[in-house]
């Protein structure tokens, strides 16, 4: 799970994930340090999001909720399938973990698909 000092910089830290993901030349360079060779025509169905990737491999052993769905979604393009695509608030999960949740401060957020939020008050790890 990722872990913030303040709401600020969690807010700060998903911000900066999608002006870089905004910026041409951040995501050129994404794909490039992914090792993906974007001059070919036709690339697999990698990310659509390779600076938030890129981010997420800086991490070891963190797996993002935008990492989970993205893959799902991979998944059934890679077979054939015709899913849909578009990861609603990617900048978001990919500050999540597996379980959709996020240390800041002395809190723990875990939040729901169905936009429900439910908050861990001074670091109960054990309520979580």
């Amino acid at each position: 799970m990722l872990s913030f000092a303040s709401m600020q910089d969690f807010d700060d830290f998903v911000e900066d994930l999608k002006s870089q993901e905004q910026d041409s030349s951040a995501v050129i360079d994404a794909f490039i340090a992914l090792g993906i060779d974007t001059s070919v025509e036709q690339t697999i169905n990698i990310t659509d999001y390779p600076v938030c990737k890129l981010m997420e491999n800086s991490f070891p052993g963190f797996i993002s909720a935008r990492r989970i769905e993205e893959d799902a979604i991979n998944a059934d393009l890679n077979t054939g399938g015709d899913a849909f695509s578009i990861i609603e608030d990617a900048y978001l999960k990919t500050a999540l973990n597996a379980d959709m949740s996020v240390h800041i401060g002395t809190r723990i957020f875990r939040f729901f698909d169905n936009g429900g939020l439910v908050i861990v008050l001074n670091n109960d790890w054990t309520a979580y």
